[in-house]
């Protein structure tokens, strides 16, 4: 109400006349579109099934479209962000929210107000937690520091919904029920393993792979795996230096990598285990990637870019690995998360164990050793972007060994 004792009503999208409120009123089509003069307001934040341009009913969804339109402008000053304009934000949970209340699709976005207000306040919820946890020798979450010469983060402590669900594309079956997990900090290698750092073990203690002493690694020919005698983490068959990620490195091989270094350094180091993967991989995200929906092998991840997931483009395939610290790191600080190499785990892989009471206990691990076959995580140069995702889970044989195989290191928090 102004000074002059006139009603003004203040709303998202797109307003009628009196008039023409009145006498479509009348004739009993206020649900239909309306156009030409008969509207009013600011195109550029009016949801498109309120303009015609695509399907959908309209209702409160229409509105939470523009306000996520007002909120684009207000943060970005502009009403068409970009995927680098979420990334800037740092809050995954916020950024993801604001994607979805942007989504072209009705059902795909927000449903209501009551949904906006209970995703915020759960990311409160969730910082107010996270800020009683840190204690005053408490690292910060992705502060980093050197040990051993090697590059950590620091993982906080916290929980998070392990696992895909059922509408994520290309899923498998292993990556469900989705189900919470809570896990104790801990320190996580910014990077892989690199070939520098490993050669740095074989020179001390003289060690040889098992593609070394075992009829060599499986190498991707561009038309399927090949077992070649003569490649080894030395010569994978393509172009390194030791800035780049070990491959060719089996499950016991890492073993014996972290049961040196922490004899060496007077610490416990070792593989992290996969649930400890997957959060520090997400870093607060719940989409496929921590850099969205989809993924670019031209600027995120080194992968094979002809086969991008869902809406992705496609992108470069590079044929080799690329030297760690390449792409744009996570929340977290991590790198390479996504692509370049696989990364064993330590857990034993269990197709149901998602399903087991054990998976939700906190830190959880799987020790049932029936299957042979250990897990690694996080895809590589000659996968597909698909493998890449978060919750993506393959297994092997812990001897077994492949051009596109590496691992990290994770650091007790205590030592």
């Amino acid at each position: 109400m102004n000074g002059d004792w006139e009603i003004k009503l203040i709303d998202f999208g797109l307003a009628m006349t009196r008039k023409v409120v009145t006498e479509t009123a009348a004739a009993g089509n206020l649900d239909k579109s309306l156009a030409g003069e008969s509207l009013g307001g600011t195109f550029l934040y009016s949801a498109p099934e309120q303009l015609g341009l695509a399907a959908g009913k309209i209702g409160p969804w229409s509105d939470i479209y523009a306000f996520g339109k007002t909120l684009s402008q207000a943060i970005f000053s502009t009403t068409q962000p970009s995927r680098k304009n979420y990334r800037a934000l740092g809050d995954h949970a916020f950024a993801d929210l604001l994607s979805d209340c942007l989504e072209q699709k009705t059902d795909e976005r927000p449903q209501n107000f009551g949904e906006v207000i209970e995703a915020l306040e759960g990311m409160k919820s969730a910082e107010e937690t996270r800020t009683k946890i840190i204690l005053p020798n408490t690292p910060k979450p992705g502060e980093e520091r050197q040990f051993a010469g090697i590059s950590f983060v620091w993982i906080p402590a916290g929980c998070f919904k392990m696992g895909s669900p059922d509408s994520e594309e290309e899923r498998g079956d292993d990556e469900g029920p989705v189900h919470e997990v809570c896990l104790d900090g801990f320190w996580m290698g910014k990077y892989a393993v690199t070939r520098g750092q490993f050669a740095v073990f074989v020179k001390t203690t003289g060690y040889k792979t098992e593609a070394e002493t075992s009829g060599g690694l499986y190498f991707w020919d561009e038309k399927k795996w090949k077992l070649d005698p003569k490649k080894n983490w030395l010569q994978p068959g393509f172009d390194q230096d030791d800035r780049h990620p070990v491959v060719g490195v089996t499950w016991n091989d890492a073993m014996a990598y972290c049961q040196w270094l922490s004899k060496q350094a007077k610490a416990s180091y070792r593989l992290s285990t996969e649930a400890e993967w997957e959060y520090a991989c997400r870093a607060g995200t719940t989409t496929p990637f921590y850099f969205g929906k989809t993924i670019s092998a031209d600027t995120e991840a080194n992968y094979d870019g002809n086969y991008p997931y869902g809406n992705g483009p496609e992108g470069k395939y590079r044929q080799s690995t690329t030297p760690v610290g390449s792409f744009p790191a996570n929340a977290f600080g991590l790198h390479d998360m996504h692509g370049n190499v696989w990364e064993w785990v330590e857990d034993w892989y269990d197709e149901k164990f998602y399903a087991s009471p054990d998976a939700s206990k906190k830190n959880p691990i799987c020790n049932n050793s029936a299957s042979g076959i250990r897990v690694l995580r996080g895809g590589s140069w000659t996968y597909t972007a698909g493998y890449a995702r978060s919750a993506d889970r393959v297994w092997r044989t812990p001897g077994f060994r492949l051009s596109d195989g590496g691992f990290r290191l994770a650091r007790l928090a205590q030592d």
